[in-house]
């Protein structure tokens, strides 16, 4: 978190042990990102990567997120995703397990 004085100017939230690859554990994301954007103070100011992942899956590999149900196609796509040079600002907001 980023802090000016007494108020927070940013937040990240980290997920850990979640499967994104899974439908219902993407749901559950936009839950709390819905939930967080619906806050006075935030709205319009949330981002996260799953959103332009969906826009980058089907767009430049012909996919609906939905349909990827093989977690190791989805995580190779991602990582496809994050060293696009279309999308690579999201590259350090996306850590994988193995990532040293």
């Amino acid at each position: 978190s980023a802090y000016a004085g007494k108020n927070i100017k940013e937040i990240q939230l980290i997920l850990v042990g979640m499967d994104l690859s899974q439908k219902t554990e993407r749901d559950k994301v936009y839950g709390l990102m819905d939930r967080i954007e619906n806050l006075t103070r935030v709205q319009g100011q949330v981002e996260n990567w799953l959103e332009p992942f969906t826009v980058y899956l089907t767009d430049e590999k012909d996919k609906n997120i939905d349909d990827i149900t093989d977690s190791t196609e989805f995580y190779g796509y991602l990582r496809d995703f994050e060293v696009d040079t279309d999308f690579d600002h999201w590259e350090e907001e996306i850590v994988f397990d193995d990532d040293d």
